[in-house]
């Protein structure tokens, strides 16, 4: 990853409140930066794919991931930020998957 890809999902991720000392904060960068290159790959090789690159199991990867959103959707919610809305989700916080798709998204589309 090149400075400008590492900073700008940095900046995505800080809007996001997603705190930097997380293990889950780099797969989650891993993750973007696969998802931009493959966006049609499955959830699972994704998952793999950042184990490797993290030397991680892929349960651990999914964990790391899902505490760093929940964390991220948390502190959003107590500053009162409602980042989160620009995402579609189901229900409540949203899925591993519909939140990695959607910065993915926002990652590629913004300058």
């Amino acid at each position: 990853m090149n400075r400008e890809e590492y900073i700008k999902i940095s900046e995505l991720l800080k809007e996001f409140c997603i705190p930097k000392h997380l293990e889950g904060y780099k797969m989650i960068m891993s993750a973007i930066q696969v998802l931009s290159k493959n966006p049609d790959i499955s959830v699972i090789d994704l998952y793999t794919k950042v184990a490797e690159m993290h030397n991680s199991t892929v349960s651990r990867t999914e964990r790391a991931i899902r505490y760093a959103i929940e964390s991220g959707y948390d502190n959003c919610k107590m500053c009162g930020l409602d980042t989160f809305k620009r995402i579609c989700y189901s229900n409540g916080k949203p899925s591993n998957n519909e939140f990695l798709k959607s910065l993915c998204f926002e990652y590629e589309f913004t300058d």
